[in-house]
């Protein structure tokens, strides 16, 4: 994420909290945020395990270990 990312961002927040009692607005930014964090998937390496995903290939030879 770069610049433009972070004004997105700033927008959204910008735009939930001036519509913080309109359900409508929130679930429609909460979409956007979808979308573009969907451009920038997590590096496996940063996921933590839990009950959904325990067998993620490798995980403990990948996990960062700074933090544990």
């Amino acid at each position: 994420m770069k610049e433009e990312q972070m004004r997105q961002i700033a927008g959204f927040i910008n735009k939930v909290t001036d519509n913080i009692d309109n359900e409508a607005v929130i679930e429609e930014v909460a979409k956007e945020v979808l979308l573009l964090s969907s451009r920038f998937p997590v590096p496996e390496h940063f996921i933590i395990p839990n009950k959904d995903n325990l067998d993620v290939p490798q995980f403990f030879d990948t996990l960062t270990p700074w933090l544990f």
